[in-house]
């Protein structure tokens, strides 16, 4: 009986510093927040709008992303193009 006892003991030790645990979780992960949360408040907000005229430049371009990528693709091609007509002419 006694080792049960003492067994008994140790489990709810155990459980008490778990909880105790949790708790101190519970509150740093609370703490946490409030700093992430003060830290939003206080980051300033993004420039509005560009800043330099490049920027400026290809705003006033209504270009997609897709068809700049179709573009690149195309240049590539060509360049690889360039490169192999002139390999090929270089040989005779």
């Amino acid at each position: 009986m006694r080792l049960f006892s003492s067994r008994k003991a140790q489990l709810e030790q155990k459980a008490r510093e778990l909880e105790e645990r949790e708790a101190r979780l519970i509150q740093r992960e609370q703490a946490l927040e409030q700093q992430s949360v003060q830290s939003e408040e206080e980051a300033s907000p993004p420039p509005s709008g560009p800043r330099n005229a490049k920027e400026r430049f290809y705003d006033k371009i209504p270009v997609t992303v897709h068809q700049l990528d179709i573009f690149i693709g195309i240049c590539i091609a060509a360049f690889v193009l360039v490169v192999l007509i002139g390999a090929i002419q270089g040989q005779g």
